[in-house]
């Protein structure tokens, strides 16, 4: 019998998630015999303490939230853990049945350097955000540009031989799956690996999530242009919110459709700007 590779799956916990009670039942539902959780707690309320002390085979790697880079703190996760094999879930997605044996069976395959999982927004998602959700994260094989760590996974050797970037606060996933595709390895989406993830953001966060996401892309370089923003995401994300709405009776949530695609695509213009402009200064003054 061959033995059974072990798993540690690394949570990032912060703050007062709602969800966390319900993510970390759905997960230990999927976990086999000889798996390692470990959270990466980034300041948790008393809340999530009170959960987390329910489970105590977790091993906490705490982070002040002064030091916390995405990049940073995942590579330190990898470097501690012990599983072959590390899962990385955010703490506010819950799993579906059967998530972790669909989403880790493609790293057997020769090549796979990582996998992701599908997510699908939650009931209560605006009508753009269900409309984006179900665009990228559809039946088909993935964008060969996109990759999102709320749900995914690796082998640990991968991790150790081609880390995160640790200047990066946005896009270091994304930035991270290039470097792997661009090595010759294949990022793989797994659609029947399946976790219920979305967020409806105030727009003043929205608008700075937007601006700064694009600002890494520009960084990386994976930036769209302002014009395709402006001009062809803006009105095409508009006329499908019109068709889902039409489609299912959500026809008076339009005008908040219409000020989050607005929104959205400003920002991220503005971002691309900002992004090219703070190259150009790098530049001059190299």
């Amino acid at each position: 019998m061959k033995e059974l590779i072990k798993i540690t799956v690394i949570l990032r916990v912060g703050g007062e998630t709602r969800l966390l009670d319900r993510v970390l039942a759905a997960l230990y539902a999927e976990l086999p015999a000889g798996c390692e959780v470990m959270t990466v707690d980034c300041e948790p309320g008393s809340r999530n303490l009170a959960i987390l002390a329910d489970y105590p085979d977790i091993h906490h790697l705490p982070v002040k939230q002064s030091e916390y880079v995405p990049g940073r703190v995942m590579n330190r996760a990898a470097a501690a853990a012990a599983g072959e094999i590390l899962v990385f879930q955010n703490d506010d997605a819950v799993a579906a049945p059967g998530w972790l044996g669909a989403l880790i069976a493609p790293l057997a395959a020769p090549g796979v350097g990582a996998v992701y999982a599908r997510q699908t927004p939650r009931a209560d998602a605006w009508l753009p955000v269900v409309v984006d959700y179900r665009g990228v994260f559809g039946d088909g094989p993935g964008a060969d540009d996109f990759f999102s760590i709320v749900s995914a996974a690796a082998r640990r050797e991968t991790l150790l031989a081609c880390p995160f970037r640790e200047d990066l606060r946005y896009a270091e996933d994304t930035e991270w799956a290039l470097r792997l595709r661009a090595a010759g390895r294949r990022v793989v989406y797994v659609p029947g690996a399946v976790v219920e993830h979305s967020h409806n953001y105030p727009f003043r966060a929205f608008c700075r999530r937007c601006f700064r996401e694009e600002l890494a892309h520009v960084e990386i370089g994976r930036h769209t242009s302002i014009c395709r923003h402006l001009f062809w995401r803006l009105p095409g994300g508009c006329c499908h919110d019109l068709q889902l709405a039409w489609r299912t009776g959500r026809c008076r949530e339009l005008p908040r459709a219409l000020v989050y695609r607005v929104l959205q695509h400003c920002s991220g213009a503005a971002g691309i700007v900002a992004g090219r402009w703070r190259k150009f200064l790098r530049r001059e003054t190299a």
